[in-house]
């Protein structure tokens, strides 16, 4: 698995989000396979966000309590997520409409899988084109 080195190199390495919650997330994924939530990270400020929803549900947050940054100032949410965004196209989970359904070239969401701007908003919220490269 290849390591991100900060939010900022991730680029294509962007992924959108839910937490039992209607708010769209932003986080990152190192390599270049989608295999779960383990290789998902997020910044601080999104952690505490999450945290915060945990803990107004009334969730356990010694997860949370005990978490450390990785050497890129990132946390995992192993075992906290609960919706990745993202639709199948051709029996593939894509988490990102502008990169191929391979994830290693780029793409255009309407041309390429037939969704438009309304499409992309539902699926993935109002600030879709994050995942832009």
């Amino acid at each position: 698995m290849n390591k991100i080195k900060t939010p900022d190199d991730c680029g294509d390495n962007k992924v959108i989000f839910r937490y039992d919650d209607p708010t769209f997330f932003v986080g990152y994924y190192a390599g270049g396979t989608w295999n779960g939530w383990d290789c998902v990270r997020v910044d601080k400020p999104t952690f505490d966000q999450l945290r915060k929803i945990c803990e107004e549900q009334g969730g356990d947050l010694e997860d949370y309590d005990n978490a450390e940054a990785d050497e890129f100032g990132l946390y995992s949410l192993e075992g906290h997520c609960t919706h990745v965004c993202g639709f199948t196209h051709k029996g593939i989970f894509v988490t990102n409409p502008f990169q191929s359904d391979c994830g290693r070239f780029e793409a255009d969401p309407e041309k390429d899988y037939g969704l438009n701007h309304e499409e992309l908003v539902e699926i993935f919220g109002e600030n879709y084109k994050v995942l832009k490269p």
